[in-house]
């Protein structure tokens, strides 16, 4: 991947499904690099294991950009 202040990573979290988008760039109209999609998003308890989800589910892009 790119330079970690280049690379945000953005979580569009629904009711049934999570979404995470691995982008890019500093204009209004990054590039993404790549997606992930959490399913059953309705069904985590509580924010502490959202966040849990989070991270495990975009670990490989956290390990790249650090």
């Amino acid at each position: 991947m790119n330079n970690a202040s280049d690379v945000v990573i953005i979580a569009d979290w629904g009711n049934s499904h999570g979404r995470l988008y691995c982008v890019v760039g500093d204009s209004l109209e990054p590039k993404v690099l790549e997606r992930t999609r959490i399913v059953g998003v309705k069904n985590i308890p509580n924010a502490r294991n959202a966040r849990v989800e989070f991270i495990t589910a975009a670990s490989d892009w956290i390990k790249n950009i650090l």
